[in-house]
């Protein structure tokens, strides 16, 4: 299975990378609610899907980040900080599958509440805002959690960085 990661500044957390997720797709689809009152109404439940359905492909280690291992055999990015803070994405197949699958279950959360016959283009749209904003964050590591110290590293919750 390919090895992504997820990674945020130190001072931020998966929390805020969801809103940040959950912003761009919203402002994306925003045109296409049945009114400004009901898109303003399920701004939360946008959110909260998004980040149930992101939680299934996350995992975090207590080792995660504190070797230069981490940072350093990341392939086609720039410089990346040190001190980032570094979740383990699992992803069945590729990124793209999870972009499709996040902006499906956006879609799902919010359809009831669209114009007639808008479902195909919110979903596309909600794909491109997802991609965009996800090329920020994702990053491909082929050494990472095949490391040797990895093999000591236990699991913790990756929503209390």
């Amino acid at each position: 299975m390919a090895q992504f990661q997820i990674r945020t500044a130190k001072r931020t957390n998966l929390h805020q990378m969801i809103q940040e997720l959950s912003d761009a797709g919203w402002l994306a689809i925003r045109d296409h609610f049945s009114s400004d009152q009901v898109w303003n109404s399920q701004q939360r439940n946008l959110y909260e899907q998004i980040g149930r359905s992101l939680g299934e492909y996350v995992a975090s280690y207590d080792l995660c980040g504190t070797s230069t291992t981490c940072s350093d055999e990341i392939e086609g990015a720039p410089w990346l900080d040190y001190d980032d803070n570094i979740y383990i994405l699992h992803v069945p197949k590729n990124v793209i599958g999870l972009v499709d699958n996040l902006a499906f279950v956006a879609l799902e959360a919010v359809v009831e509440h669209l114009k007639p016959k808008a479902r195909r283009i919110v979903y596309e749209r909600l794909k491109g805002a997802f991609n965009k904003c996800l090329n920020g964050f994702i990053y491909y590591n082929p050494i990472c959690r095949n490391a040797e110290f990895c093999k000591f590293s236990s699991p913790v919750n990756p929503w209390r960085h």
